[in-house]
């Protein structure tokens, strides 16, 4: 046998084991899936509820829990230490909720009948890691139940005072997500300071820090790194970031309150003129679903926000779309220049190009002594090379749709939203 020949047996036989693991791996989640939403006890205690879960789910627990002098416990016992120290830790847990979480641990603790099932995989794991709620089946329909002692525990720990910190963490919640989708980027102490505008009390850096990465924990919205906090659709935050210094003269765009937490939502984009306009043509010319080209100009806009270069965009487009005719291709290069020059850019620190472009105008014919044209111009040239349609902080010209929406379960089976899955590298 030849050395290719054997090369190739090697790689076919490598690939077999690999197909073969992978069937394993599928066959055991769907065991473990099937046994999460077997029938449950409505009343079940939360020892009960704990004991039904296997030792890794209830090794991820006390790692969440921080429960110390525990990892060297059999299953049972560690159960036991669990169910002996999650209700003293509840009320530090319901004090970091925004009101989407506290809404369903309210709804589960009302109710006296069982919790319909939640929606996402990933929601199940968070409740049932808090110890807060857990999967199950009665009467054939897959529910959350709310362990009796958890239940009786909310109902008197539930007051104006939680539900007042609840109200003030949701508004941080989102101010935070309004920041980072119109900046992309920002170290802790200066996302503290910008918060620190809108906000009577910013929480101390720790406390922050601590309530961020809970709500990251259910829901995500941003990633958190040792540069501090980026938006979830930033594809290099430490790049990003670093545009962000060499660009010293461009100030931070002074975005309102009531801006940011209109911001402050799920895979926000602003959908100005320019954006609606390209979602209009894309709907004049082509049978297609206005929310489907609305999801596309929405990819593009981040696209462009994560520098991709307007021939590489235009090129997907003409994948994507048949420009038979000519004035159709400029039309698509039209409202592509438009969207990249109207969009306020991460790198530019929420600037437009065009806002930029205007402004450095300005400054010229005030003459260079004029502070905000040379602000403006100097700070958009540095390091632009980066940013799609951006060159010298000035406007330029320039010359497939996805079927699974970003909050969609993934269709690889592994419980998470598409976009905290596969599509965070789609």
């Amino acid at each position: 046998m030849s050395k290719l020949n054997e090369q190739n047996r090697l790689q076919l036989a490598g690939r077999s084991a690999m197909d073969e693991a992978a069937k394993r791996a599928n066959r055991q989640a769907e065991k473990e899936e099937e046994k999460r939403w077997a029938a449950i006890d409505p009343s079940i205690s939360l020892l009960e509820a704990l004991g039904r879960l296997s030792k890794q789910e209830l090794t991820a627990i006390r790692i969440k829990w921080n429960v110390t002098g525990a990892s060297s416990l059999n299953k049972n016992d560690l159960a036991d230490k669990l169910a002996s120290s999650m209700t003293e830790r509840l009320p530090e847990l319901l004090r970091l909720f925004d009101e989407e979480r506290y809404q369903v641990v309210k709804t589960a603790a009302d109710r006296s009948d069982a919790l319909p099932a939640l929606e996402f995989p990933s929601d199940v794991r968070y409740f049932m890691e808090c110890g807060l709620l857990f999967p199950g089946t009665v009467d054939g329909k897959r529910v959350m139940i709310m362990p009796r002692e958890v239940k009786e525990f909310f109902r008197g720990f539930d007051s104006s005072a939680l539900r007042s910190a609840v109200r003030d963490n949701s508004r941080l919640v989102r101010l935070v997500m309004g920041l980072l989708a119109y900046y992309g980027v920002l170290r802790a102490e200066e996302l503290s300071a910008k918060l620190g505008v809108h906000v009577k009390e910013v929480p101390a850096a720790q406390e922050l820090d601590r309530l961020l990465a809970e709500r990251e924990d259910y829901a995500a919205g941003w990633q958190r790194g040792d540069y501090g906090y980026a938006d979830e659709a930033v594809g290099e935050p430490e790049q990003l970031l670093a545009e962000h210094e060499g660009r010293k003269e461009i100030p931070y765009y002074p975005f309102k309150t009531e801006q940011l937490l209109q911001a402050g939502v799920p895979d926000f984009v602003e959908r100005g003129i320019s954006f609606r306009s390209f979602v209009r043509f894309i709907t004049t010319n082509y049978s297609i679903a206005e929310e489907d080209a609305d999801e596309i100009v929405t990819e593009l806009t981040w696209d462009i926000q994560n520098g991709a270069m307007p021939s590489a965009m235009m090129e997907a487009l003409q994948d994507r779309f048949e420009m038979a005719d000519e004035a159709i291709a400029a039309g698509f290069i039209a409202h592509l220049t438009a969207l990249n020059n109207n969009t306020r850019l991460w790198a530019l620190k929420g600037h437009t190009p065009a806002e930029l472009s205007a402004a450095r105008a300005a400054g010229s014919q005030r003459g260079a002594g004029a502070a905000g044209g040379m602000a403006a111009g100097a700070g958009a040239g540095a390091g632009a090379a980066g940013v799609a349609g951006v060159a010298g902080g000035k406007a330029v010209s320039i010359a497939g749709s996805r079927k699974i929406g970003r909050n969609d379960p993934c269709p690889c089976g592994s419980g998470k939203k598409y976009k905290k899955c596969c599509g965070a590298n789609a």
